[in-house]
C-alpha cells in the first residue's frame, strides 16, 4: 500500500510544480489514539491498544514531523 500512495504523492507533485504547490507524504505507522475503543472484537481491541502503548508514535511526534516537513526549504529535484 505505501508503494501506492508513493506514486500518487509523486504524481501530484508533478502535476503541481508549476503553481509552486509542494506535497509530501508523512505515514507514520502505529500512533498511540483511541482507536482502539472502536474496535468491536475484544480480542483485536487488546492487541491493537498494547501495540499502540508499546510501540507506537505520540501524536506530538506525527505533529513535530507535519511541521518538519512544512518547515524545510524547498528543493528542485529532477525527475527523468
Amino acid at each position: 500500500m505505501s508503494k501506492i500512495r508513493g506514486k500518487v504523492v509523486i504524481g501530484l507533485r508533478q502535476e503541481e510544480r508549476e503553481n509552486n504547490i509542494r506535497s509530501t507524504l508523512i505515514s507514520p505507522g502505529t500512533v498511540d489514539t483511541e482507536l482502539h475503543r472502536t474496535i468491536n472484537d475484544l480480542e483485536n481491541r487488546e492487541w491493537v491498544e498494547n501495540l499502540q502503548r508499546t510501540i507506537g508514535l505520540k501524536s506530538s511526534d506525527v505533529a513535530d514531523a507535519v511541521a518538519y516537513a512544512i518547515s524545510t526549504p524547498e528543493i528542485s529535484l529532477s525527475f527523468s
